[in-house]
Order: structure tokens, then sequence, then C-alpha cells
């Protein structure tokens, strides 16, 4: 590497090596989790479908004002992960995916945002997460729900997000 001093060098090297540990580290993580999600029973005793709609006001990390964002959803070892759109703070996604539910009072949906980053680590756009008893009490009295959900740990930002529930077994639950 060819920097101007010695100081920029080694910033540059300290990025790369947390970048590089990160991937390490995440890659090791989805290894993990296939094999859970291998290894596990994979019936449950439903579903849960999700769209995840768009993403409005979210925070800007880049120099223009924009940012580079990607949704990660995920329930226990299930997760999915929304593509990347460029220069946005408010990208429409309309990605579907699909949860098998395990434990209707224990299983809690997440969805947290990221600005992708080429050379270093991707920043943190808020979280949000969801308990799958709160999207049955709501979808009883009105079928698939369509929610706007504030991300936390942020100053801004909300997704839109759509909910269909269908159980396999209503003996099991009561």
């Amino acid at each position: 590497l060819r920097t101007d001093n010695i100081n920029e060098r080694t910033a540059w090297v300290q990025k790369i090596k947390a970048a590089s540990e990160q991937y390490i580290d995440t890659e090791k993580k989805k290894r993990e989790k296939a094999y859970q999600a291998r290894s596990q029973k994979t019936s449950g005793i439903g579903r849960l479908m999700v769209q995840v709609i768009e993403a409005t006001e979210l925070k800007a990390c880049k120099p223009n004002g924009k940012s580079n964002p990607y949704c990660e959803i995920s329930m226990g070892s299930q997760s999915y992960t929304t593509r990347t759109l460029p220069d946005t703070l408010n990208p429409k996604w309309n990605f579907n995916c699909q949860f098998f539910i395990k434990d209707l009072y224990q299983d809690v949906l997440c969805l947290t945002m990221f600005d992708r980053d080429q050379f270093s680590p991707d920043d943190f756009l808020g979280r949000t997460e969801v308990p799958v008893a709160k999207i049955r009490t709501e979808q009883e009295s009105k079928g698939p729900t369509t929610r706007r959900l504030l991300l936390h740990e942020v100053p801004t930002g909300e997704v839109w997000v759509r909910f269909d529930l269908q159980l396999f077994e209503q003996k099991t639950l009561l």
C-alpha cells in the first residue's frame, strides 16, 4: 500500500483487518446457522410469510448524503437478506420470504438495516423486532397486515412490512 505517510498506511491496514475479521465472523455465523437449520426439525406449527416493502428516512452514511441499504430478516436460525440498493435513503425492496414458526409465543422476527461498504465493515442503520404472537393477535381480526415499524438505536428510519401468518394445527395452540 502506498500512502503519503505511515499514519495513513496504518489506518488503511487496520480498516482492512477489521473488514476481514468481520467477513470471517459473518461467514462462520452463516455456516453455523446453516448447520443448525439442517440439524433441526424443519417442520413447525405454522409459517410466517413476510414482504419487506420499503424503508424510509434511513440514516445517511456516505459523504453524498446517501446510503447503500440492505435488510437482514431473521427468526432464530432462519435468515434472509434483501438486495443492496445504491445511493438511496428510501429503498423499495418488495422482498418476499417465509419463516417456519416453532413456538408462537417465543419466536421473534428481527429486521436489521445496514449500509453496504466495500472496503470497511457495513454501517448499522437500525433494527426492529416483532413477536410472532403480536402478529397473530393483529391478524385475527384483519387478516394479512401491513405495518410501519420504527427503527431502534438510530435517530431516524422506518420500514414497511406485510405479514401473513398461517398456522398448520390450531389444536396445538389451546
